[in-house]
């Protein structure tokens, strides 16, 4: 599983970065996260950001990059949502700054597999 603060080791101004995450580039991961779509829809999502809290990027500041995971199903899979219910994500991650319309991240992900998050 990969943590929050994992991915907060990221340095986003300089690069620099922990050898255990740099080590997770291109790997396939799974990771808790709350689901901000970037598509207009209600009920099903394609593409989305991945953030550590409900709600964030939604009328208050964004949180930083290296907390923001920009997620794009793969095949173009839709996935249902729900604004304030976690999921588990599993995807091949990439150490790669991305830019939208509402703000950048650190990362992106190719997502597989999402689900409902429950405590293991």
């Amino acid at each position: 599983m990969l943590t929050w603060e994992q991915l907060r080791g990221l340095d986003y101004q300089t690069g620099k970065m922990p050898a255990d995450l740099k080590k997770l580039d291109g790997t396939v991961v799974r990771v808790p996260g709350f689901v901000i779509p970037l598509e207009d829809s209600d009920r099903t999502v394609s593409e989305f950001l991945l953030v550590p809290f409900p709600m964030a990027c939604i009328h208050v500041p964004a949180p930083p990059p290296n907390q923001i995971v920009h997620v794009k199903m793969d095949k173009g899979r839709k996935i249902p949502f729900d604004f304030y219910g976690p999921v588990w994500l599993q995807g091949r991650l990439k150490i790669q700054r991305t830019e939208n319309m509402y703000t950048e991240s650190s990362y992106f992900m190719t997502g597989l597999l999402a689900e409902p998050y429950r405590e293991r």
